[in-house]
C-alpha cells in the first residue's frame, strides 16, 4: 500500500500562502495548522483546488499521518478560497480514509461512497480491496451551521462510533451516550486533533504492522 507523498512547496509560494491566512485571521476566519489551501500545477499556469490533486479521492485516499489527512479533509471542501463540497473520512487503524466527494454537495457528505459491513458489532470499510475497522467518522461543514444535524451527524451511533464535525471555527464530537442519547460537544478548534477519541490509539498503532 502506497502512502501519498506531501505536497511540496517553494519558500516564495509557502509565504504568500502564510500573508493570506494572516489576512483571514483577521477576519475572523481561522486557519489550520498548516495553512495552504491552494497549490499551483508543475507548470505554475493554473491554480488547482486540493481535492482536484488527489483527483477528487476517487476509490479512496489514505493518510498514515492523521494530521496531514485531516488538514487535507478541511483543505478540499474549498476551492480558490470557497466553499466548495463537505468531505467525509474515516478513522480505521492505518490513518484517516478520506472517501470519494463526487456525491458530495455544499451541505452533505456521502457514507455509502464506499462499501460498509457491519459485523461483530463494529463497522467496517472496503478499501483496496480490506475491509477495515471503523474507529470514528469525520466530516466537514463547510458553510450553513457549524454543529452536528440532529439525527444525520449521528450516523453508527448505536454502535459506539463518534461522528466529529469540523467546521470553520470548531471542531464537534457527535455520539450517543449509554440512553442512546444524541450528545454534542465542542472539542475546541478546528485543529484540535489531539481531542479526537482515537488519535493516540492510531498514533501508537500506525506503522507497526
Amino acid at each position: 500500500m502506497k502512502r501519498v507523498p506531501a505536497v511540496n512547496l517553494n519558500v516564495k509560494f509557502c509565504n504568500l500562502i502564510e500573508a493570506t491566512c494572516a489576512i483571514a485571521i483577521l477576519c475572523n476566519v481561522a486557519c489550520s495548522e498548516r495553512p495552504w489551501m491552494q497549490i499551483r500545477d508543475k507548470n505554475r499556469s493554473a491554480i488547482v483546488s486540493v481535492s482536484a490533486l488527489y483527483n477528487n479521492f476517487e476509490g479512496g485516499v489514505l493518510f498514515y499521518d492523521i494530521h496531514e489527512g485531516l488538514d487535507i479533509l478541511w483543505q478540499a471542501g474549498l476551492k480558490k478560497n470557497r466553499p466548495f463540497k463537505e468531505h467525509l473520512a474515516f478513522a480505521v487503524w492505518e490513518g484517516v480514509l478520506i472517501c470519494p466527494n463526487a456525491g458530495n454537495t455544499l451541505q452533505s457528505a456521502s457514507l455509502a461512497s464506499l462499501p460498509l459491513k457491519i459485523e461483530g458489532n463494529k463497522l467496517f470499510v472496503l478499501f483496496e480491496g480490506k475491509y477495515r475497522e471503523v474507529l470514528g467518522i469525520i466530516h466537514t461543514h463547510v458553510t450553513g451551521s457549524p454543529t452536528p444535524s440532529p439525527r444525520t451527524d449521528f450516523q453508527f451511533g448505536y454502535l459506539g462510533i463518534h461522528n466529529y464535525v469540523m467546521s470553520y471555527l470548531d471542531l464537534y464530537d457527535a455520539y450517543r451516550d449509554t440512553r442512546g442519547r444524541e450528545v454534542t460537544k465542542r472539542l475546541g478548534p478546528r485543529w484540535a486533533y489531539d481531542k479526537l477519541h482515537f488519535n493516540g490509539p492510531l498514533n501508537q498503532h500506525v506503522g507497526k504492522e
